[in-house]
């Protein structure tokens, strides 16, 4: 659901008592204003859930008449949402990979990239240069 949808749908529960003519005007107001809000940089990394806002208002909202921008804006933070992180697979996700570590060896599982942790190069350089001091 976009912004323009929710507008719609709210307007299903407090329907705009204004004259034909003048509701998609103030639709597309009330749209800018929700979206500049949502597009602030406190909400980078966060989506905002429009069905979740709609339940919040009509779950808050008493009054028979539409929400004004203030009341709207109000419930955003309840409807914001993380947004889910690209994750890239290297087709080698299971894959056990075995590593000799100061005289032991190790078994490293090959997992997704949005896993934090090192990756199998980072061990081998990590290896690489514990041997390298070893050596000299």
């Amino acid at each position: 659901m976009n912004v323009r949808e929710f507008l719609s749908d709210l307007q299903l529960f407090y329907p705009l008592e204004r004259k034909k003519e003048d509701i998609p005007k103030i639709l597309e107001g009330y749209a800018d204003d929700i979206l500049y809000e949502i597009n602030k940089d406190k909400w980078k990394g966060y989506n905002c859930n429009f069905e979740l806002l709609l339940k919040s208002i009509r779950a808050k909202y008493t009054f028979n008449a539409f929400p004004s921008v203030a009341r709207i804006l109000e419930s955003i933070p309840e409807a914001m949402t993380l947004k889910p992180k690209d994750i890239s697979f290297s087709g080698r996700e299971g894959e056990v990979v075995k590593r000799r570590y100061r005289g032991y060896e190790y078994e490293f599982t090959i997992v997704p990239d949005n896993w934090d942790c090192k990756t199998i190069s980072e061990v081998d350089k990590e290896i690489e240069k514990f041997n390298k001091k070893e050596i000299a």
